[in-house]
């Protein structure tokens, strides 16, 4: 019985840290330390500049769900979070965070001194975040787009020990218009919850289709600039074929929001379109371990 408990804590707590965004996220710090170098990134300062992001990331969300439990036991998407189950103690979850912030911190300081100044700026986000929103200004999104932007720096200074390189301002506006598509697209999704809980966001002021047609148009700005990316790093064909077409397909999942820019349509474009940066990043890092072994 103790052992059951335990295991349902355990799994309690990594449902905290959103696994699922996690895996999201990380393709940004992928690409990074490719382009950044222009080539394959040392082992040892990818890996321990990938678990100081994932860290971060974890105690983001744990932070969230510690702030919101109260409004997700209210939205029948997020009740069954382990908070609002009683999986985990708010206390718990707060401290949990603290040890993935100390964690990511403590390594973003071994790595190198830019590395530190990123990973202390990201600190107040998560905080700023829930302020906005509890306090019904809608801009709360802003937040999420600047911790992508940090990704990507933390990817870049981790592997170069420089604050930025020739390829990373091309990602970086890659990342502004993806993740601000992103957050407005899960606005959407969360219209009638938000306005049940009287939390202002940009898809409940401007109403969903308006929101719909700015998350397409955000997508067509993220494929023309992946697009780019490829003829600015100087790509080979693999990376310029596959970013034309995983560019068109998010596009496509744009259209389908803006027919229908109900939750259900929003639900799958959540899970759809984030296909879009992953395929994206692995091709930039295949497309440079190609051209590592065979000159193409």
């Amino acid at each position: 019985m103790a052992r059951r408990l335990y295991t349902e804590k355990l799994i309690g707590f990594i449902k905290l840290t959103r696994p699922y965004i996690l895996l999201t996220s990380t393709p940004f710090f992928l690409g990074s330390t490719f382009l950044s170098v222009h080539g394959i990134p040392p082992i040892k300062n990818f890996i321990a500049g990938f678990l100081s992001v994932s860290f971060a990331i974890a105690a983001s969300h744990t932070i969230n769900d510690f702030f919101d439990w109260k409004t997700d036991s209210r939205n029948p998407r997020t009740i069954k979070r382990p908070i609002p189950t009683g999986l985990i103690s708010p206390n718990e979850a707060l401290v949990f965070a603290i040890v993935l912030g100390i964690c990511a911190l403590g390594i973003a300081f071994f790595l190198n001194s830019y590395s530190a100044i990123i990973a202390i700026a990201s600190i107040p986000l998560p905080f700023l975040y829930n302020f906005l929103r509890k306090h019904g200004i809608p801009f709360s999104f802003v937040c999420p787009v600047f911790a992508e932007q940090n990704i990507i720096l933390i990817g870049s200074t981790s592997i170069t020990g420089r604050l930025m390189v020739n390829n990373i301002w091309p990602l970086l506006i890659l990342s502004l218009f993806w993740e601000t598509g992103r957050t407005l697209n899960s606005g959407i999704q969360d219209v009638s919850s938000d306005k049940a809980s009287r939390i202002v966001t940009l898809p409940v002021i401007l109403k969903p289709k308006i929101a719909a047609w700015l998350v397409l148009s955000l997508f067509s700005f993220a494929s023309i600039t992946s697009v780019l990316i490829g003829i600015i790093a100087k790509l080979g064909i693999l990376y310029r074929v596959i970013s034309l077409a995983s560019g068109l397909w998010l596009i496509y999942e744009g259209t389908k929001l803006v027919k229908e820019p109900t939750t259900q349509q929003a639900v799958k474009t959540r899970t759809n379109a984030p296909k879009f940066v992953t395929i994206i990043f692995l091709t930039i890092a295949i497309s440079y371990v190609i051209n590592k072994f065979t000159g193409f």
